[in-house]
This record gives C-alpha cells, structure tokens and sequence, in this order.
C-alpha cells in the first residue's frame, strides 16, 4: 500500500502539483520526504579518476604500465528523495587527462616503479587522444550520467550511461554514496574491457607491444551543497 501511495504521490509532485508530505510518511530521504531536488556542485579539487593500464604482447617488457588521472571533474548531483528520480552527471575533459604523474605512479606499487621518459609520456598521451582511440579533438568530454542515486553508506549497483567518443554505452557499476551535512561523497573502483567500452586497445608491431585489455578504474567525487 505504501508503494502505491507513495507513486501516486510522486506523480502528482513531479507534474508541478506540490502540496505539503505526512511528517511520517516513508522514504529513503536526507531529511525526508522532498518537493525539490537538493543539488550538489562537484568541487573538482577534491575529486578524482584514476585509471590503471596495463600492458600486453611478446614484447610487454619493453613497455611501461601507466597511470590516466584525471584531476579536472565537473558536474552536479541532485537528490530528490525517494532516490529513483536523483541523478549525477559527471563530465571529463579529454585533453586535460593526466599521463604518469610521478606521485600517482610513486603511491600506485611496483607495478609502476619503473619510470617512464618524458618523451614516452607525450607519446602515450598522443596515441590516447587520437582519432584512433579517444579522438578528443572531435570528442573533447566524457561523461557519465546516472540515475537512482541512494544514501544508505552501502555500496550499491548504479546504471551508468558513458558517453564516451562518438558512442553511448550503459554499465552497471558499485559505488559507495556516503553523505555529511550538505557534503556527498562516491568512491567507485570497478574494472572494464575496452571492448566494453566499444575501444580499441592501442598495439605496435603487429600487436607484440599492445595496451592491455583490461582497464581498473578509481573515482572520488566530492560535492557540496551551496544553500
């Protein structure tokens, strides 16, 4: 029964009929039951992605595993209780993507000790933002969208929708969603293929030296709530 109410009610809120809930009427709220959605502005000094890449082929130790960070996400959460209709939308910028920073690869374990020229960093970032990979030149953000958003302090499965190159693909992703007064916090560490990505992975010499298959992925965002 609570289901249906709570469904004709949600009905008639998002149709711009707003009226004043029960005090104790059920939901799963930051402070109750919401006519508005409650928005959050990523701060992007405090959030970041990492993604670690690895290397594959005969010839894999003539190459170098690598770090992408990025240190340069933007967007909003808006929370609107109950959960199904609060979203986030993350967008990253292409050129801004960050190749083997030393102290990334210094925290990141053995398997980054070794230490990439700088030379080989301008030409892993070339080959990442070709048109052969992420084409950022006519693709210059990716962003992530989703939809459902829970605040329980347990780690929940979202779906994601990437848009990412010219290509839009949908995951199911964990993610923890912690929040504190008007802060809200989402850690993610997942793992995805290129090809679950609808990339190619970048490969020389016939595919003897090759960027690995499987890319591990960690996301921290940060947002506050400005009112």
């Amino acid at each position: 029964m609570n289901k249906l109410i709570l469904k004709i009610l949600m009905t008639i809120s998002l149709s711009g009929n707003h009226f004043a809930y029960p005090q104790d009427f059920p939901g799963d709220t930051i402070e109750g039951i919401q006519d508005e959605p409650k928005v959050f502005t990523i701060d992007s000094g405090r959030s970041f992605l990492r993604v670690f890449v690895g290397r594959a082929g005969l010839l894999s130790e003539m190459g170098h595993n690598h770090i992408i960070t990025s240190k340069n996400i933007t967007g909003n959460l808006s929370y609107l209780s109950p959960p199904l209709i609060s979203t986030a939308i993350f967008s990253i910028p292409v050129q801004a993507l960050i190749i083997d920073d030393d102290s990334e690869r210094k925290n990141a374990g053995d398997e980054y000790n070794s230490v990439p020229s700088i030379s080989d960093r301008q030409g892993t970032k070339s080959n990442m933002l070709s048109n052969s990979v992420l084409d950022a030149n006519n693709y210059p953000i990716i962003q992530l969208d989703v939809e459902g958003i829970s605040i329980n302090n347990k780690l929940n499965t979202y779906n994601v929708k990437i848009s990412i190159k010219n290509q839009t693909i949908f995951q199911a992703l964990p993610a923890l969603v912690n929040f504190n007064d008007n802060t809200m916090a989402i850690d993610a560490n997942f793992v995805l293929d290129h090809s679950q990505l609808k990339l190619k992975p970048f490969s020389i010499l016939a595919g003897m030296l090759r960027v690995a298959e499987q890319l591990r992925f960690e996301l921290h965002v940060e947002a506050f709530n400005n009112l």
